[in-house]
């Protein structure tokens, strides 16, 4: 893979992946600042076309306010990478966007079954944890390709473990711990890849 997602290494994994230090660019038309902003701590943008954006929250609950809005703007077969170490708010961006797409079931991790379904929104949610896949012979066996490449939306956390298999567009969203300003404070980076994705201008 050109690309780098950033991401944890898995404790105890003999395969470690590290987080190269590259910096992800957009595939069209790359710039390279980072537009940070905070509006009641949720991302406020206004933003040209392609742009790495990334803001700061200090609560769960802005942490899956941001998935909100995110939700309410995807499109049928948008995909979303989630990257960030244990803890950061992976899942609740996930909740968030799940809120967002209308979906009222109650949304958990599938870290062992590595796929839920869900189907009471306006559009349908596939929810990928692959923390535990050690082989991409693991993820293509449940039929990964046959999920993404659908009309529904799908969210695949710990996207890095994986990236040799992503499709070229996706939207990245990479979760950052910010502990010099408190425990519960995080930097949340949107960056797109490929142009279906810059609604997250839109983001308020």
């Amino acid at each position: 893979s050109s690309r780098q997602l950033k991401g944890e290494a898995r404790q105890g994994d003999k395969t470690k992946k590290e987080d190269s230090g590259e910096k992800a660019t957009p595939t069209e038309n790359p710039l390279e600042t980072v537009t940070e902003v905070k509006k009641e701590g949720v991302l406020s943008l206004v933003l040209p076309e392609n742009t790495k954006v990334s803001g700061k929250v200090s609560n769960i609950e802005e942490t899956t306010s941001i998935g909100y809005e995110l939700g309410k703007l995807l499109n049928a077969g948008d995909i979303i990478c989630l990257t960030g170490d244990l803890g950061t708010g992976k899942t609740h961006i996930t909740k968030g966007i799940a809120k967002g797409l209308g979906i009222d079931e109650y949304i958990t991790s599938p870290t062992f079954t590595i796929v839920n379904e869900y189907d009471s929104g306006r559009l349908k949610l596939n929810h990928f944890d692959v923390y535990r896949v050690s082989d991409p012979d693991e993820i293509y066996a449940i039929g990964f390709d046959d999920y993404i490449f659908s009309d529904a939306v799908s969210i695949i956390e710990w996207a890095n473990y994986i990236e040799d298999i992503l499709p070229k567009e996706y939207l990245h969203i990479h979760i950052e711990k910010n502990l010099d300003n408190g425990e519960n404070f995080r930097t949340i980076t949107l960056t797109p890849y490929g142009e279906r994705y810059n609604y997250i201008k839109e983001l308020k």
